[in-house]
């Protein structure tokens, strides 16, 4: 829902998205916040046609969630009818409040798939199974019900190791492990899981060859994310320091960040140079930004919260509202709506993609908020980027 203005609300999030190109106060959330002010967005994530809402509630966390639910359930909300309003998402909330845990992370992986890291260390998941994505050993859907994903769990108890990162991509699931090693399992066919082939894996867990060599050359993954069927790894040496951008899958127009044009799938693994290049030259702090992959035919944002702007690398088409740059280019103002106006001078705080829409959350300065303070047990090492 687009439109309407919500001047009572704190904290504000705005949508880009197939409905306009400008962005557009996301009604529905805001005016949640607005009715609820006990409730205060901790993470949003979406998948092609859903999106999350992880909450603070007075200390309480409890998941919300919107959108398509037809078939799998993915909403976790225990019926399989799409919302076109916030609906508990009661199985999840149920499986915290009875565990005695948090969501530590949590993804969306393609159109009707979410998976969950919760504090105890254990890995659940929801909804389409088709691609072995849920790592249930099978490729049974889990519609309406959280499901353990046992392949990566076994793993971890078997190895006495942990999950440190969880990602998505559409209809694959990385898994980072306190071993420095990145196992994943399902979708394959345009070489995300850089494994030098577009073979899918079902039905078990294998390693994700390039990277984990890479990183046994002496580096540890600091930070992973997945686009629509593409891998970004930034790792950091553990000799200097110095950190490194890497991916592979698919690379549209440059979508991941590369040297030269490649619009083909990356197999192995390359270095992201021009998104290197992107950060050493424009950014303030070189450490500090957010970062989002895009789940289309789009590619890489970058934000600078240092002066709010707001870069790109790779095509987006008039779906994002962003025209077709085959190298990274300056969006000061994120679309021609701007953010970042006399008249509306929003502090972004960050941006999140879906398949064909982008979040941005921000604070508007007539309604600040305080400093907001990240639980180091909930977010772990991805504070700054993630």
């Amino acid at each position: 829902k687009t439109g309407g203005t919500n001047s009572s609300t704190h904290k504000h999030l705005f949508q880009s998205g197939n409905l306009d190109i400008a962005f557009n106060d996301a009604v529905i959330i805001n005016e949640w916040l607005a009715s609820y002010p006990s409730y205060k967005i901790i993470e949003i994530r979406a998948g092609s046609n859903f999106t999350y809402v992880l909450f603070d509630n007075n200390g309480k966390h409890e998941l919300w969630s919107i959108g398509i639910n037809s078939t799998h359930g993915n909403l976790a909300d225990g019926t399989t009818t799409n919302r076109n309003v916030l609906v508990e998402a009661t199985l999840i909330n149920n499986h915290m409040r009875d565990n005695n845990v948090r969501i530590d992370q949590f993804s969306c992986c393609g159109t009707q798939t979410a998976i969950f890291l919760f504090t105890d260390n254990t890995l659940f998941g929801i909804g389409y199974n088709g691609n072995s994505q849920l790592a249930t050993g099978n490729t049974t859907d889990s519609n309406s019900k959280l499901t353990e994903c046992i392949l990566f769990n076994t793993y971890a108890k078997d190895n006495n190791t942990r999950i440190l990162n969880l990602t998505t991509t559409n209809n694959t699931t990385f898994i980072y492990f306190d071993n420095n090693k990145v196992y994943a399992t399902g979708y394959n066919n345009n070489g995300e899981m850089s494994r030098n082939n577009i073979t899918n894996v079902q039905n078990q867990i294998l390693e994700c060859t390039y990277i984990n060599t890479k990183l046994a050359e002496g580096y540890t993954l600091d930070f992973m994310q997945g686009g629509w069927h593409s891998m970004q790894y930034r790792i950091k040496s553990n000799s200097s320091g110095e950190f490194s951008w890497w991916g592979c899958g698919y690379n549209y127009q440059r979508y991941l960040g590369t040297a030269t044009s490649h619009d083909g799938n990356i197999i192995t693994l390359k270095d992201l140079e021009l998104l290197e290049a992107l950060i050493s030259n424009n950014l303030t702090d070189k450490n500090n930004y957010k970062i989002a992959l895009g789940l289309h035919y789009s590619g890489t944002m970058i934000m600078d919260p240092e002066n709010g702007k707001v870069w790109k690398i790779g095509y987006f088409d008039s779906i994002s509202g962003f025209g077709n740059p085959t190298s990274f280019n300056e969006t000061p103002q994120i679309s021609s709506d701007t953010l970042l106006t006399q008249t509306n001078p929003m502090i972004m705080n960050n941006i999140y993609f879906s398949r064909r829409a982008i979040y941005v959350v921000g604070n508007h300065p007539s309604k600040p908020l305080p400093p907001i303070t990240y639980d180091n047990t909930l977010f772990g090492n991805q504070i700054n980027i993630s």
